[in-house]
């Protein structure tokens, strides 16, 4: 059982409300309760508690922003998250060290919380269910994890509020899967 204290730690060094680090708290333990029976047969295996609750807290602010301008919490980007992550966190390992090869695994343990705890009863107004939704069947991971990534990115601009979340979800996966086939087509020049 994670000792769910530690990583509250590094995200009270990053300056969040206490309201959001709740909420980052409770998703984290939620997800562990529904997910642990099948954590093991993930295939990065368990999830370390820190990546874990660097997920959750983007998440977090997503549905804090959700509520309207008078509980709006800045957008977090992912990189600034784990960066604290490789810098405060209880346990580095070698692969949470560097921030470019965790970089994906974040995007899928975000995806995989927001997956099993259901993401349209959250934050119903935000894009991430709407990937979810429109994710096409038999899609390699590697491109759910860039969508997702474009998808944050597109959600820490502040023009995002004004955005259609279906049209910001679609276009992520666009991009996505545009920017994969430019890397199969390299790969198969070379």
């Amino acid at each position: 059982m994670p000792n769910w204290t530690k990583p509250s730690v590094f995200i009270r060094k990053m300056g969040i409300t206490k309201r959001c680090m709740s909420t980052t708290i409770v998703l984290a333990q939620k997800y562990y309760f529904q997910a642990a029976p099948t954590l093991d047969a993930m295939a990065g295996g368990p999830i370390p508690t820190d990546l874990l609750c660097a997920a959750c807290l983007c998440i977090a602010v997503k549905i804090a922003s959700d509520f309207g301008p008078d509980s709006f919490e800045p957008p977090v980007h992912e990189y600034l998250v784990l960066k604290h992550v490789c810098r405060h966190g209880s346990a580095p390992t070698a692969d949470q060290l560097d921030i470019r090869n965790s970089k994906a695994r974040f995007a899928t343990t975000e995806c995989s919380v927001l997956a099993t705890i259901g993401f349209e009863n959250l934050a119903p107004s935000l894009p991430h269910g709407k990937l979810l939704e429109i994710l096409p069947q038999g899609i390699a991971g590697s491109v759910v994890e860039l969508a997702w990534a474009i998808l944050n990115d597109s959600c820490s601009l502040p023009e995002s509020i004004e955005r259609d979340p279906a049209a910001m979800a679609e276009a992520a996966l666009k991009k996505a899967v545009s920017m994969a086939g430019h890397t199969a087509s390299a790969h198969a020049h070379v």
